[in-house]
């Protein structure tokens, strides 16, 4: 299920942590919403702590929403800001017509709002935006699946 990412227990406790705490659980939500909800992964990294094997954090989005990239000491590229310009670009078209990225060009224009039928979502990674059906799918899977056993023995008063 995890793949490479099996092969070294650094990244996979750090996959499975993530996956765990916020992959799953944002796909859970989107999922049981009734208004359209769009799913996104963030994980662009600039590229000069690409460079230093570094991957994207919790929040690591907030600059780039803002499009304040230039205000942190990383030495951001024309990439890195052209990535925080298409980001606070489809943050400012959501809040401004209730779609994200409904100016930017495509693929990101394309990003549909969720249905756990195509369980799709939104990457912004270093290739660029990409839309992806059935992202992580099992994992995520798993993940929920032991989350509802969990609530349930808690539920009885069996939980360990």
């Amino acid at each position: 299920m995890y793949g490479l990412e099996g092969a070294d227990p650094a990244l996979f406790e750090r996959q499975m942590f993530a996956d765990g705490l916020f992959g799953a659980p944002a796909r859970w939500i989107a999922a049981h919403r009734t208004a359209p909800t769009w799913l996104y992964r963030f994980s662009y990294v600039t590229a000069p702590l690409r460079d230093r094997g570094l991957g994207a954090q919790h929040g690591w989005e907030v600059p780039y929403v803002f499009d304040t990239l230039g205000a942190a000491p990383l030495n951001p590229t024309a990439q890195d800001q052209a990535e925080a310009r298409l980001v606070n670009g489809c943050w400012a078209d959501f809040a401004i017509t209730g779609r994200p990225c409904a100016s930017e060009p495509p693929p990101a224009s394309r990003w549909p709002a969720y249905d756990r039928r195509t369980d799709t979502l939104l990457a912004f990674d270093d290739a660029g935006p990409v839309v992806k059906a059935h992202f992580r799918q099992a994992v995520f899977d798993l993940h929920q699946a032991v989350a509802a056993r969990r609530l349930r023995l808690e539920a009885q008063g069996k939980a360990p």
